[in-house]
């Protein structure tokens, strides 16, 4: 929690320093000493209070075998700090290479996905394995008895994905891992309502999640982060994007869209400038008509800067995004940049679904009422 903390101080000292290049940096002022000396305060407190409460803070407990449950927990924590450490190592390494070697050396977004991925498709793993897997020790009947189901729907879905076309690894594990999830959270489910004696499956649900509310709303949580993870893989994986000039009356496609320009539009105001172009939109296969976006390119007249009015079409299966990038009047020609990424809305329901599930688990337990008699 304390690390947590520091590191959003810490990013907080970054956009405020000027000490990183940034299009979220903001210019360098004298307020980011001030943010590094109250992190360097809350580092040495933290380190100063754990020291002196160590007894306190070790653990009771053992682990007594790999294949434990604790284990599993344990993995799953060394996992979220080695993306931690990875991402923080991105963002410094520019500054220790210049302090290193006097030049400054960018890392760029292949770096965070090479290292990241993997490891974000371990944690899934390990987060549909944990709650399968029994406390202090498990047998490899059980480990049977546990994985078999979620194991053969993973392999499932990983050969149609095949068969559809899918090939490239980091997609397929990822795809595997979030069925993988999802299918133990529906084992732990039906193996729960088992000890529910009730008809209805709804009733069974209620009161099942009555009784274990915490345990089933981390169950929530784990869903909603595979629901994300599969947007998250989608629109990164099968992402289309394309550059297209075209003049009024002209068509272009993408994905399974039909693009047709209409008129330019000038307008202006006290503040800016602004050209607006009327992009219909049609279904490839059908024809049918889809609806119009307006993608805008905006002129501030006090500041002398331009920017880019993004027009946007979500939908359950992708979201399509059309920029214009510039507008030639004497061609009258419209150059556009336009993007198609796949189940893009779903990684904002997988966070919905965290969030719900998050709250769940948080809400206070009821306490029994003690009798005066």
């Amino acid at each position: 929690i304390v690390l947590t903390y520091a590191l959003t101080i810490f990013g907080t000292f970054l956009t405020r320093s000027g000490v990183v290049q940034s299009v979220h940096a903001f210019a360098e002022t004298d307020i980011g000493e001030v943010f590094l000396q109250y992190l360097a305060f809350i580092l040495l407190a933290a380190c100063a209070l754990t020291w002196i409460r160590r007894k306190e803070l070790k653990s009771e407990r053992q682990i007594k075998s790999f294949f434990s449950r604790e284990a599993a927990f344990l993995l799953n924590n060394l996992v979220l700090l080695s993306i931690c450490f990875a991402t923080l190592w991105g963002v410094l390494f520019p500054i220790i290479s210049e302090a290193v070697t006097g030049a400054k050396q960018t890392v760029g977004i292949p770096f965070f996905n090479k290292v990241n991925t993997p490891l974000f498709i371990a944690l899934l793993f390990l987060m549909g394995a944990g709650p399968m897997v029994a406390w202090r020790k498990a047998t490899l009947s059980s480990f049977y008895k546990s994985f078999l189901f979620p194991a053969l729907a993973s392999i499932a879905v990983t050969a149609a994905l095949i068969a559809s076309g899918i090939t490239s690894p980091y997609p397929l594990f990822s795809y595997a891992m979030c069925v993988f999830v999802a299918a133990t959270v529906g084992v732990e489910w039906k193996r729960g309502l088992r000890t529910v004696p009730e008809k209805n499956i709804l009733s069974r649900s209620a009161k099942l999640f009555t009784r274990h509310r915490v345990r089933y709303a981390g169950y929530l949580v784990h869903i909603g982060v595979a629901i994300a993870a599969i947007g998250i893989t989608a629109s990164m994986s099968h992402k289309v994007e394309k550059d297209i000039s075209l003049k009024p009356e002209g068509s272009a496609s993408i994905g399974r869209f039909n693009l047709k320009l209409g008129k330019a539009n000038f307008y202006s105001n006290s503040n800016f400038e602004a050209v607006s172009i009327k992009t219909d939109i049609y279904s490839k296969h059908s024809g049918k008509f889809l609806g119009t976006l307006y993608p805008e390119k905006r002129f501030y007249i006090r500041n002398k800067e331009s920017t880019t009015e993004v027009a946007l079409r979500t939908s359950l299966l992708e979201d399509l995004y059309i920029a214009l990038a510039g507008f030639d009047s004497e061609t009258n020609t419209a150059f556009l940049k336009v993007f198609v990424n796949p189940l893009q809305i779903w990684l904002w329901i997988g966070v919905f679904i965290m969030v719900v599930g998050t709250v769940l688990a948080l809400l206070p337990a009821k306490t029994p009422r003690r009798s005066n008699g």
